[in-house]
């Protein structure tokens, strides 16, 4: 039995985050903050009122040459381009160039990139060691731990997405699969890679997964961190950019798509829990958060150069089809052209912190991942084309999303194959061949014909397949993909039809616990809030009284393949302060071969390996073996809102408890 929690007019935290540092370059470091208070000494553009008209842009003939350049001008013995063996070259300079050559070959169907793309794998896989002797491949650097070997999940991460991505394209046209390619065919090449990264890249992370807290953690022992040797939390893009690589890897790894894209899911649900929605409308996250009480305290705000990450996992996610909806993820794109960029499309800048704002420092640059928020937002492209600065990567990208683009081509479907009769509903895979000049692609899945009614529709998906897992046993499905460039031109794929086969069955997992009102009044409309990995799940209104009542809710399909289940229950209060309003909870338990992994113990306001974070440490006791949290001041709450990410306004109620379940 769990021991009797009380929650004080409250908020109970559950999947948190934090920190370990590794930038792509040096940045400035800005305290975190809601906002910039105070104007920075440094030059600072002031950010253009009004809605300026949309500068013309370079042709898309001119970018089509420059994206040219990853061939004409590209030497496959540089370090950026895979021969040197260290993880920090391959995740801030090779990672970019295999994510330009997928976009370019996808956009353009010219042979070459897919050749260079070929190589720079192959490369890479020639440089695969077991150095630190964990028994996986992989790849490290001395570059952030004083010269000392450490391998980083943000590096790791990044290069296998580009893996990933070469395999689908593969995947996706069989015509290719006999191409040559470095020692043998482009087919034998991605079995190379897919094997890479299923048997060694990814495994050699897992380890540091912290089912408590929903994300890889820093490996005790290693440099990740400051040198710390603690086992810290990472920063959000690190954790994050392994999601990046796990989603595209459950397209091209069946047989373990639905542990990949469980995974994935719960690290971006993750991310998406700290982000902050401001009073003025816009966005704000930090690049680390302490996850627990001897969490590292190094929480800073997000910057430019990382949240272009941090948008790139979120897109991932949206293509999959969870965790992030279209709407959430214009969230980003209006906040980088409405509330970071400086207005001005002569010169233009974008704040460091993601923060923006009127005193925001200008110093940043809209480039690589911001411009994959296109399809999101419509002032994205045109701000990211005029701030252009050259690279050769970003070339390729805003060639994807040029206005002027030719119209898609026509192209074909390839998998389910047509007829297939034994899909499986809760894995089903859809890939095609490229449409030379699309953008962007939408899929439709309806169970008639004339796609009269839609059980999936995806647009914008900017890739060449993706992962479904709603449909129904037994089930006869018609498909579809739509191509579009961006001027809104779009061609349509035949009709492809396919047969569901059984579903997987899941073991039962149902919730439930005793809760009951404390005797102190209860605001009125005062509710007991359940969500999963901070999703509601369930709302149940309160009423005061001394008896016990029972709470069951049936998370099977939720929690799926997951091997944990993030638990919060809140006691939420719509319009008021805070107030010592009382709710108890008592005999938590998830059945289904998920066993609670917290115990109510440990140091005053901290439950020992759960996802509780009170108040930034602030006043908490023990009384009879129960944990007590009374209410904050409103100072308290004022700083512990810098700390939760939430969907609530800011005269709600702040606590929460939280509880990690896994197998």
């Amino acid at each position: 039995m769990m021991r009797k929690v009380w929650l004080l007019c409250a908020l109970v935290l559950i999947l948190l985050s934090a920190c370990t540092t590794d930038k792509p370059e040096p940045q400035t470091t800005i305290q975190a903050s809601e906002t910039q208070t105070t104007p920075y000494e440094a030059t600072m553009t002031e950010p253009t009122m009004g809605t300026p008209l949309y500068p013309t842009p370079r042709s898309y003939a001119f970018y089509l040459q420059e994206s040219r350049k990853l061939i004409d001008d590209a030497d496959p013995d540089n370090p950026h381009y895979s021969l040197s063996g260290d993880s920090s070259d391959y995740a801030w300079g090779t990672s970019y160039v295999m994510t330009a050559l997928y976009t370019a070959y996808r956009v353009t169907k010219d042979a070459d990139y897919l050749d260079m793309y070929a190589t720079v794998c192959h490369n890479l896989l020639s440089t695969l060691a077991d150095n630190d002797g964990d028994g996986y491949l992989g790849w490290g650097t001395g570059e952030y731990s004083g010269g000392s070997y450490d391998e980083f999940a943000v590096h790791t991460g990044f290069v296998a997405k580009g893996l990933a991505d070469f395999v689908l394209l593969v995947q996706s046209d069989p015509a290719i699969a006999n191409r040559a390619a470095p020692e043998g065919t482009l087919g034998e090449l991605a079995g190379k890679v897919r094997h890479a990264v299923d048997a060694h890249l990814i495994p050699a992370f897992e380890r540091d997964f912290s089912k408590a807290f929903g994300i890889y953690m820093n490996r005790p022992g290693s440099g990740n961190y400051s040198g710390a040797t603690g086992e810290y939390s990472l920063p959000h893009n690190q954790y994050l950019a392994m999601s990046t690589a796990l989603y595209t890897m459950a397209l091209v790894s069946p047989e373990k798509a639905n542990f990949y894209t469980a995974r994935a899911d719960t690290q971006t649900s993750v991310f998406k829990g700290w982000i902050r929605h401001k009073d003025d409308g816009f966005i704000n996250w930090n690049y680390d958060n302490s996850f627990h009480k001897g969490d590292h305290d190094h929480v800073i705000a997000e910057d430019f150069s990382h949240a272009m990450m941090d948008y790139q996992a979120a897109i991932e996610a949206y293509h999959r089809g969870n965790v992030f909806s279209w709407e959430e993820i214009s969230l980003f794109a209006d906040n980088l052209t409405n509330n970071m960029f400086n207005g001005d499309y002569d010169n233009v800048k974008i704040s460091y912190a993601v923060s923006g704002g009127r005193y925001a420092d200008y110093s940043g640059e809209p480039y690589l991942y911001n411009i994959l928020l296109s399809p999101f937002g419509e002032a994205v492209w045109p701000v990211c084309e005029a701030g252009w600065g050259g690279r050769t990567t970003d070339a390729a990208y805003l060639l994807a999303w040029h206005p002027d683009a030719p119209a898609p081509e026509s192209f074909s479907l390839t998998a389910p194959a047509n007829g297939a009769d034994t899909v499986n509903p809760r894995q089903a895979v859809f890939m095609w061949m490229p449409s030379k000049n699309a953008a962007d692609y939408t899929l439709e899945i309806s169970k008639t014909a004339d796609f009269a009614q839609l059980v999936v529709e995806r647009p914008y998906i900017a890739a060449v397949g993706a992962f479904v897992d709603i449909l129904e046993p037994h089930t006869k499905y018609f498909w579809r993909v739509q191509a579009r460039n961006a001027a809104g031109e779009t061609v349509t794929s035949d009709v492809l039809s396919f047969t569901t086969g059984e579903k997987d069955a899941f073991e039962p997992k149902i919730l439930t616990f005793s809760y009951k009102a404390g005797d102190l009044a209860l605001t009125e409309g005062q509710t007991m809030r359940v969500y999963l990995h901070r999703t509601l799940m369930a709302e149940v209104p309160l009423t005061a009284g001394e008896d016990w009542q029972e709470f069951s809710l049936d998370l099977t399909e939720a929690i799926g393949y997951s091997n944990t289940a993030g638990i919060k229950i809140s006691l939420y209060k719509p319009g008021a302060d805070a107030e010592e309003s009382v709710l108890y909870i008592d005999d938590v338990a998830l059945s289904g071969s998920i066993e609670p992994a917290v115990d109510f113990s440990a140091e005053v306001g901290y439950i020992w390996g759960a996802p509780i974070w009170y108040a930034r440490r602030s006043q908490s006791r023990i009384e009879d073996g129960d944990l007590l949290l009374r209410t904050p001041s409103q100072d308290e709450v004022k700083i512990f809102k810098q700390y939760i990410s939430r969907e609530v306004k800011a005269n709600e109620s702040f606590f929460d408890i939280g509880f990690s379940f896994s197998k």
